[in-house]
């Protein structure tokens, strides 16, 4: 599952982060010239139980 939020939000962040997302990236935000978009991405099943 992906999530994307803005930079700035680092509340956000870290809940995500409490909620299992990593951090996958980082990319300007296109409609909003000067921030940055973070995407964030969590494991619905582990690859350990595959």
């Amino acid at each position: 599952m992906t999530l994307y939020t803005n930079a700035l939000m680092i509340r956000n962040i870290a809940l995500y982060r409490k909620l299992g997302y990593r951090e996958i990236g980082r990319r300007p935000n296109a409609a909003r010239p000067g921030f940055t978009i973070v995407d964030m991405e969590k494991a619905l099943i582990e690859p350990s139980d595959l």
